[in-house]
């Protein structure tokens, strides 16, 4: 593992509220840091998710999990052609591939 770092928390706030205003913009500045927070731990929990989950299928890497962006694309346009063959004019036409050896 790595040497760990000091991280802190940031936020705007009075640190000493005194007022009633002051006070409800510390409460509203702290909620909003946890909600911060929150979504830092969710976003760290999606990574170990995927992590663990590339670890069990033997994979090197989270990337493996999805393949290659370029193979993705090309999977979609695929499906997205042969969809579009099949419902042309919204009759289930396909498109026939004549045989040039039978004619």
């Amino acid at each position: 593992m790595r040497k760990l770092s000091e991280q802190s928390i940031e936020y705007l706030g009075y640190g000493n509220p005194q007022t009633k205003e002051e006070i409800e913009f510390e409460i509203i500045s702290l909620n909003h840091a946890i909600s911060s927070i929150n979504l830092k731990i969710c976003d760290l929990k999606r990574k170990m998710y995927l992590a663990d989950l590339a670890t069990s299928k033997g994979l090197a890497n989270i990337s493996q999990l999805f393949g290659d962006d370029h193979e993705n694309v090309q999977d979609k346009f695929r499906e997205t052609e042969n969809h579009r063959k099949e419902n042309i004019h919204g009759c289930g036409y396909k498109e026939k591939v004549e045989n040039k050896s039978d004619s």
